[in-house]
């Protein structure tokens, strides 16, 4: 998580945020049965991209190219991380962990994993009471 400041706001005071830095998109390709992931990490090489994977943790780092350059700059809005990017992800559970991919393109770090049964949305039938089955009269 990251703070960045909003600049001056009406009162002459500084709004500061709390950011979730790099921000995700996860969902659930359900025609595919897989588990979709995109981390967007700009500036980032994918040479200095580090992803790993334990239990259902997956740890997804990286430093933009240009972190040591503008350290004397007075920035007057900064939403931009431009220091080292560190971000753990619990995965759900049936996302087969073993068969992780991991594809870097234009700035977004798309992760794609295949879902064994157990981890696809599922609808769950909602009865009342006295119509439940195994329900004694």
């Amino acid at each position: 998580m990251d703070n960045v400041t909003r600049g001056d706001t009406a009162d002459n005071s500084s709004e500061r945020l709390l950011i979730a830095v790099p921000p995700i998109e996860a969902w659930v390709d359900r025609e595919k049965k897989e588990y979709r992931l995109a981390v967007a990490l700009p500036g980032v090489d994918r040479r200095d991209l580090q992803v790993s994977v334990q239990g259902n943790n997956l740890t997804v780092s990286g430093e933009p190219q240009d972190a040591q350059q503008n350290r004397n700059a007075y920035y007057l809005n900064q939403e931009f991380s431009r220091r080292r990017l560190h971000r753990t992800i619990v995965l759900p559970e049936g996302v087969d962990t073993q068969r992780l991919t991991a594809e870097y393109n234009n700035g977004v770090l798309e992760i794609k994993a295949p879902l064994r049964e157990s981890g696809l949305p599922r609808q769950i039938e909602v009865t009342s009471a006295g119509t439940a089955k195994g329900a004694s009269a």
